[in-house]
């Protein structure tokens, strides 16, 4: 694998597209498509503008693919800030959920209310007769 090649696994792993990248960088318009196509060499002013704009790009391992693609400080805060998408994320639907109970609770809130009233209008009690102590005379 060329520093091509794993230039566009950086850029694919920072989730960047290569058009607006030869923008940022001063390249001709399709510079870096044609050159992984050509599986052609990166010069080195290339390769200097590049570690410039991505100082968190091991060069060696650009150049010569020996360690890791980022510095080890700057592969940490990639490994965070995915997790904190993720987080970012799971927030979301657990906002979503709690907004969902809320309104489920007041349907149930104004469910019984209405049933209460229902009960109130249609139901009567049922009182027995009070027991007498003594029994009335026959008339």
């Amino acid at each position: 694998m060329g520093a091509i090649e794993r230039f566009f696994e950086f850029i694919d792993l920072k989730g960047l597209k290569p058009t607006p990248l030869e923008k940022e960088l001063g390249l001709s318009n399709g510079y870096l498509g044609k050159m992984l196509k050509r599986q052609s060499s990166i010069g080195s002013d290339i390769i200097e503008k590049i570690v410039v704009f991505f100082p968190d790009l091991n060069v060696n391992w650009l150049i010569i693919g020996k360690g890791e693609m980022l510095k080890t400080e700057q592969l940490k805060k990639i490994e965070v800030a995915k997790d904190c998408q993720i987080c970012k994320e799971k927030e979301k639907v657990i906002t979503a959920q709690k907004d969902t109970i809320a309104l489920l609770k007041d349907k149930v809130e104004n469910l019984n209310f209405r049933l209460r009233e229902i009960e109130d209008k249609y139901y009567t009690p049922v009182v027995p007769e009070p027991k007498l102590k003594y029994k009335q005379a026959k008339k």
